[in-house]
Order: C-alpha cells, then sequence, then structure tokens
C-alpha cells in the first residue's frame, strides 16, 4: 500500500489495524496519508501510526540483532581450549545402556563435560558453583532441574540434543541462549524464574509447554510457525513487551500474558475464546480480536485497555472480564440489540456500551 485516505470521522486507530507500517510512516516519503477531521484528533490519528511503526521495527530489528548476537556468542572459539572435567568430578550410572551424568561433584565454574556422556540426569548441577558449561555432541537429552538454582549464565547445547526436561534452566542467570536444531518442545517452566532476555527457538519446536517463560525477563519473541498453543502462564510476570504470534495458534491458555508490559496485541484468526485472566494486570492497550471469538473468559480483559471492538460472533462474556479497565475503556459491540443485552448484563452497570447494528 502506498496512500491511505482516513475519513473524518475516525475516532481512533488501533496501532495493530497498520499491519503496513514498518513501511509506511509519516516521517518518510515510502506512503502518504491523508487525513481529514480536524487538527486536534489528527494528533491521535498519528500517534497511534508512530506507535504502530515503532512496535514493528522493534521486533524486526530485535529480533535479528538477538539472532546475530547470540549467533556470534555460541560460533565464537573461546572455549575451545578449556580442558575437559576430571571424571572423577562426576558421579555416573547407566540408563539402558546410555551413560548419564548423575551429578557433579566438582568445584569448577567453567565445566566441559566428557565426551562420552549421553545423558544430563535430572538435578544434576543442582546447587553447585557452575556458571558455565559445554555440552558434547553425544549428548542426547538433559534431565529436569538439571541446571536448576545455579549462577548458570551461558551454556553451549549442541544439536545432537533432543530433549531438555522440566524446569531445566529454572532460577538461573542465564540471559541469552539457542536452543538446538530438532529440539521439538520446550518444556514446562524450563527458564522459570531465570534472567533470560533473549533466545532462539528453532523451527522444529511445535510445543511450548506451561510456564515455560514465565517470571523472566524476556522482551521481545517471535514465536515459531508451527505452534498452534499458547500455554498457561507461558508469559506470566515477564518483562514481555511485544510478541508475534503465528497464525497456526488456534488456543492461548489462561493467565498467558498475566502483568506483562505487553501494550499492543493482534490475536490470531482461529482462536474461539479469550481465557480467564489473560491479560490481567497487564499494560494492555490496544487488542485486535478476531471474528472468531465467541467467548470472554473472567477478567480477561482486566488491564490498562483504551478501547476494544467486540465482534459480532461473541456469545458470552464471563464475570468482571473488563472489571478495572472498563472504567475508562470505550467497548464498543457490532453485534445486534438482541445480544447486546446480554453482554451488558456482565459489564458494570456504569459503563456506556456502544452499538452499530441496531
Amino acid at each position: 500500500m502506498e496512500s491511505i485516505n482516513l475519513p473524518d470521522n475516525i475516532k481512533w486507530v488501533d496501532p495493530t489495524a497498520l499491519d503496513f507500517a514498518f513501511n509506511f510512516t509519516t516521517y518518510t516519503n515510502d506512503g502518504e496519508i491523508y487525513y481529514r477531521g480536524n487538527i486536534y484528533d489528527q494528533y491521535d490519528i498519528f500517534d497511534a501510526i508512530e506507535e504502530a511503526n515503532e512496535d514493528t521495527e522493534a521486533i524486526l530489528k530485535t529480533q535479528t540483532a538477538i539472532q546475530e548476537e547470540i549467533a556470534a556468542f555460541y560460533d565464537s572459539t573461546e572455549y575451545d581450549d578449556i580442558p575437559v572435567a576430571d571424571e572423577m568430578d562426576f558421579e555416573f550410572e547407566y540408563i539402558d545402556g546410555k551413560l548419564c551424568l548423575k551429578k557433579y561433584l566438582g568445584k569448577d565454574e567453567i565445566v566441559k563435560i566428557p565426551n562420552k556422556v549421553n545423558i544430563i540426569g535430572e538435578q544434576a548441577f543442582v546447587e553447585t558453583k557452575v556458571i558455565s558449561v559445554i555440552i558434547p555432541d553425544s549428548v542426547t537429552e538433559i534431565g529436569g532441574a538439571a541446571f536448576a538454582n545455579t549462577k548458570l549464565n551461558s551454556i553451549i547445547i549442541p544439536e545432537s540434543v533432543a530433549s531438555i526436561g522440566m524446569y531445566a534452566f529454572a532460577y538461573t542467570n542465564i540471559k541469552n541462549i539457542r536452543l538446538p536444531y530438532g529440539l521439538t518442545k520446550i518444556s514446562e517452566g524450563l527458564f522459570y524464574d531465570s534472567c533470560l532476555e533473549r533466545i532462539i527457538i528453532p523451527e522444529t519446536v511445535t510445543e511450548i509447554e506451561d510456564s515455560a517463560f514465565e517470571k523472566t525477563k524476556i522482551k521481545i519473541i517471535e514465536l515459531p510457525y508451527g505452534i498452534t498453543k499458547i500455554s498457561r502462564s507461558l508469559f506470566c510476570d515477564s518483562s514481555l513487551e511485544s510478541i508475534k504470534i503465528p497464525d497456526t495458534v488456534t488456543e492461548i491458555e489462561e493467565n498467558a500474558f498475566y502483568n506483562t508490559r505487553i501494550k499492543t496485541i493482534e490475536l490470531p484468526y482461529g482462536i474461539t475464546k479469550i481465557s480467564r485472566c489473560l491479560f490481567q494486570h497487564s499494560s494492555l492497550k490496544s487488542i485486535t480480536i478476531p471474528e472468531t471469538v465467541i467467548g470472554i473468559e473472567n477478567y480477561a480483559l482486566d488491564c490498562s485497555l483504551k478501547s476494544v471492538n467486540l465482534p459480532d460472533g461473541i456469545e458470552w462474556i464471563g464475570e468482571l472480564t473488563f472489571a478495572v479497565s472498563s472504567i475508562n475503556t470505550e467497548i464498543i459491540y457490532l453485534g445486534n440489540v438482541y445480544d447486546m443485552n446480554t453482554i451488558c448484563n456482565v459489564i458494570p452497570i456504569n459503563h456506556e456500551l456502544d452499538n452499530y447494528n441496531y
């Protein structure tokens, strides 16, 4: 699109409506925007366009930078000269003919695992002094909570690793990580309450379990194409500000974005409900709800919303869906006047609901 005319009755623009914003900006000659309303409303319109521009550009630039920086770190050779740890510093056992590193007994902060280990066992490094680990390509599995509750801040994971257990990196200082190509699942609580800021998720991942990024410091993330569900509490209490959701997602479970810093979001076409407490206590100000949504559960939009359009397919809304936010939220319902009576029953009595299909 190279130009657009905005009619004078435009009162607001949802930033997510401007998906073309990254190459269509008010400050360049890439596109032309004509607004025929009054000069006061014009500033609100342009602010929304600028916000969409900044959000989209931030996601694109940051994702590229993340991939380049993490790739450069992992492709470096700074660990090549580090000697393999003494085998006396480990407790081993065989499981189905595979050598499992059951427990690290040493006191080194940098550990290079011997190239004969096949499995890193559950809680193998828990409460050790390790801060950096190099895993050999003989390893195919990392057990649950393997590095949990350590000061781990860097780890080299080879592509031979096909499975990483629950809470493996929970409560660690790890900030950057590249997950191995071939991994298909990010397990429950994998980075729970860690210092994780940046991550590269391979396209082979098709499942991300509950709370995987809960209480992390991650700000921007792009989920791989093929993911069908955003699991319960996935980003709950995290620093998340922006997310790119693939259109393969058809379900978003409760609390997924609870108490996050996310400001604007476009929900994918195909989801049928907005789950309980989905955006409660978040910084959300703008949301695009697809017409496939038929229900909104309790407290789902109890946040900082300024405006919301309810599609005409909405059949039910849970109690206190808007709660605190509804006091200052403009709610526009696009269904018929009969259904609106049902909708009004679950929205605070002092809130005015607009309906355009009388």
